[in-house]
């Protein structure tokens, strides 16, 4: 029959998902970046979405070191991170809240 289903997915499989997810997230962002007027908040949603992911890719890593495959996608993930992270800054520099922001309603 079919196997246990635990509710969790294995790692093993769980990971090249969480890869992917980031993947299509990072294009999303280069696209919302690559616009005349960036969306901020959308791309700091995005940036922290990517970095999150990277993180549980990298924890799956851990729980598996003899698992080169998975080490090579948290090192490619944190890199993206970083790389999404410095983008932002460049694009959306924070600065004091509101600060060229309209007001939200």
């Amino acid at each position: 029959g079919p196997p246990e289903v635990t509710g969790q997915p294995l790692d093993e499989e769980q990971a090249p998902r969480l890869w992917l997810t980031m993947l299509q997230l990072q294009s999303e962002l280069e696209d919302s970046q690559a616009a005349a007027q960036p969306d901020c908040p959308l791309a700091r949603a995005l940036t922290s979405n990517i970095c999150g992911l990277g993180e549980r890719i990298c924890v799956i890593a851990a729980r598996h070191p003899e698992d080169q495959s998975l080490g090579t996608m948290c090192q490619d993930a944190r890199g993206r991170c970083g790389k999404a992270q410095a983008s932002l800054q460049q694009r959306c520099p924070a600065g004091p809240p509101g600060a060229g922001q309209p007001p939200l309603p």
